[in-house]
């Protein structure tokens, strides 16, 4: 049996009591068996494996967050179009109600135009006739 000093480590779940990366749980010396070198290689596979697992786990739940932000940011994206579109179609049609209320006022001044000139013109005949009549 020999001690040796064990570091402090991110890494909470390891087993692996010889591991200078993932020993949290001891902070002080730490007793181990000498074992045979074939067991402690089998032991730094498996610990190399299951570290490898994490590492990609860890990977893959981050670029799952990643895409989980940018599918929210397009979402908001696309609700601000979609709301831009509806106003800029209440403006489109608030400005062919007002086009149609001024061709309507257009049409109105003309008709009131030419009912002012005919006024004149049945006023105008009405002189002639009362001159041709004096006469």
């Amino acid at each position: 049996m020999f001690n040796i000093m064990t570091t402090v480590c991110d890494d909470s779940g390891c087993q692996y009591a010889g591991c200078v990366n993932c020993v949290t749980k001891y902070t002080s010396l730490a007793t181990i068996e000498d074992t045979e070198p074939k067991d402690r290689v089998a032991r730094a596979k498996r610990h190399l494996e299951q570290s490898t697992e994490r590492v990609k786990k860890a990977r893959i739940q981050a670029r799952a967050d990643q895409l989980r932000m940018e599918y929210l940011l397009s979402k908001e994206r696309l609700d601000q179009c979609v709301l831009a579109i509806a106003q800029a179609e209440d403006v489109m049609d608030t400005g062919n109600k007002l086009k149609d209320e001024g061709r309507r006022a257009n049409m109105k001044r003309m008709l009131d135009k030419r009912q002012l000139l005919l006024m004149k013109v049945v006023e105008a005949e009405e002189a002639i006739l009362d001159v041709q009549d004096d006469e």
